[in-house]
């Protein structure tokens, strides 16, 4: 009987994710964001089974600078491990872009599980707009972005204490130790890099020391003023709730 369940379940999988998955790797490869978006807010509205059960985002864009924006997205197949089990397992698909207005000028898809059989296989980058991007940044942060930067930091959060146990998190520990050693260095590399959580926690603490007694750059004054003005939301942590804030008020509660 597991047996039969186990082809049945493959069978069924192999032929969802032929029909959404091809859908995916179709629209990434000809860099249709508008019909992958569609695609994948469809998919989660889906009504799932017992038996089956999808998960899809399109994301949040992330503003990086300018027109630039930055989005994961994400779609999932889940199926019990064996019959009336309600432990699934589950196959995921990350599709991480870079946006210039609504054009993709880098594309990665990831299968995690290699349930589809594709690995990365879309690795795509416009070498002349990235470049473009890159120069863009550089110009105004002093700072060499790359698809790393952008997309490894994405478990930062800001605030004081999140959880069960109202425990710092890990970078609101290096900013308390960055303010008490004066380290200019790491809070500067902060106020540049392309995460915003991690130039909430740079602002916060140049204002600091500069409160006792530190005198600010021109640079970072600069930058700070840029920062405070976007529209990007920062995801921030209180207990264990996360929501999303501006930053400007963020900074002022944090």
């Amino acid at each position: 009987m597991k047996t039969t369940f186990l082809i049945l379940t493959i069978l069924f999988s192999l032929n969802v994710s032929g029909q959404f998955t091809g859908r995916i790797t179709d629209y990434c490869n000809q860099k249709e964001l508008k019909k992958l978006t569609s695609l994948l807010d469809s998919v989660s509205k889906i009504k799932n089974t017992d038996n089956f059960t999808y998960a899809a985002s399109s994301g949040y864009p992330r503003q990086i600078i300018g027109k630039y924006d930055a989005v994961i997205m994400y779609y999932s197949e889940a199926f019990p491990k064996e019959p009336n089990s309600r432990i699934f397992n589950v196959y995921p698909l990350f599709i991480k872009l870079i946006l210039n207005t609504n054009e993709i000028i880098f594309c990665q898809l990831t299968d995690e599980c290699n349930l589809y059989h594709i690995d990365t296989v879309i690795n795509y980058l416009d070498t002349i707009k990235f470049k473009e991007f890159q120069n863009s940044y550089f110009k105004q942060y002093e700072y060499q972005i790359d698809a790393d930067s952008i997309f490894f930091n994405q478990e930062v959060v800001y605030g004081k204490r999140c959880g069960n146990g109202a425990q710092p998190p890990k970078y609101r520990v290096l900013c308390e130790t960055a303010i008490k050693t004066q380290n200019l260095d790491l809070l500067n590399s902060w106020l540049r890099c392309p995460t915003i959580e991690k130039q909430a926690y740079a602002i916060e603490a140049l204002i600091r020391l500069e409160e006792k007694g530190l005198i600010l750059t021109d640079k970072q004054k600069q930058l700070i003023k840029i920062i405070k003005k976007k529209k990007e939301r920062i995801i921030v942590c209180s207990g264990c709730r996360h929501y999303s804030k501006k930053i400007r008020r963020a900074l002022r509660n944090p």
